[in-house]
């Protein structure tokens, strides 16, 4: 039997340093946020401001696995499920984020985003998640992105994600097996990485695999 070189990631999940999301709002694919709904339809102004107040602003997508959940979250939690505004505008043809983040997602529908004077707040439709935009006058639910407040850190020999909110690690030892693999990142306290979005994609590959030629990875 050959026996293989294998990097293998440890993923260690620092929630024992972010607190959790209070009652009344919700976690999502970036653990560095929670997420309030609100029902009563608004203008996008009014909307924003109301996430400014309580922290936050109008929610961000920036991958497809985020609005894949906002989409599944505004149809399981607004009382009649149609359309809702995000934080986005679009500004000279292009998108801003209310909260200052650039993002190269988007999710148009066909024929979007018009043009026009006045038509620049983006709203998400349900339940396909395609984005539309609208007039920021016109009256719609939302949904408010709000940071965890939080110190960061590591235990010596990991590397912080903040985009993640993750710690990451890599070992470069000799293992077979997968389960071997596994155990391995138990003890450490941590487990084999695994891809929920973008951003872990991005980190797994970017960050860490291409540092490293010629071996296999579990």
């Amino acid at each position: 039997m050959h026996t293989f070189a294998f990097i293998f990631y440890i993923l260690f999940l620092i929630s024992n340093i972010f607190a959790d999301c209070p009652s009344g709002t919700l976690s999502g694919p970036n653990k560095a946020y929670c997420y309030s709904v609100f029902n009563k339809p608004t203008d996008w102004n009014s909307a924003q401001a109301n996430c400014i107040s309580i922290g936050g602003y109008l929610a961000r997508v920036d991958s497809a696995f985020t609005n894949e959940f906002f989409s599944k979250t505004a149809q399981a939690n607004f009382t009649v499920p149609g359309r809702f505004w995000l934080g986005g505008a679009v500004i000279n043809g292009s998108i801003g984020w209310s909260d200052g983040y650039n993002a190269n997602y988007s999710n148009w529908a066909k024929g979007q985003p018009v043009i026009a004077n006045g038509v620049d707040a983006i709203v998400m439709h349900l339940p396909n998640g395609l984005w539309y935009n609208e007039n920021r006058l016109g009256k719609n639910p939302y949904i408010c992105e709000v940071p965890i407040a939080s110190s960061p850190c590591c235990t010596a020999g990991w590397t912080y994600f903040e985009q993640v909110n993750r710690c990451y690690m890599t070992l470069d030892v000799r293992i077979n097996f997968w389960t071997d693999s596994k155990n391995s990142c138990l003890v450490a306290g941590g487990n084999l990485v695994s891809i929920h979005s973008d951003d872990d994609e991005f980190i797994v590959t970017g960050k860490f695999i291409l540092s490293v030629k010629q071996k296999i990875s579990w």
